[in-house]
């Protein structure tokens, strides 16, 4: 048996949350308008949260999905 559901800054169903977001052009948070998954109540949106791969230096930024 498989469950699929889908969440997001552009989706109805669920929950998104964003913690620490900061906006600085491309070196920060962004939202993105299209590309992203469409169906199931998604339209496509999505925030892209670049990450420096550093195991200290990100935290306190967080995404968060719930259903």
């Amino acid at each position: 048996r498989r469950f699929t559901a889908w969440t997001g800054p552009g989706c109805m169903a669920g929950e998104y949350r964003e913690n620490g977001r900061f906006e600085r052009g491309e070196a920060g948070w962004y939202a993105v308008t299209s590309g992203g998954f469409t169906g199931g109540g998604c339209d496509g949106r999505f925030s892209a949260v670049p990450m420096s791969g550093s195991p200290t230096e990100d935290r306190g930024s967080t995404a968060t999905w719930s259903w």
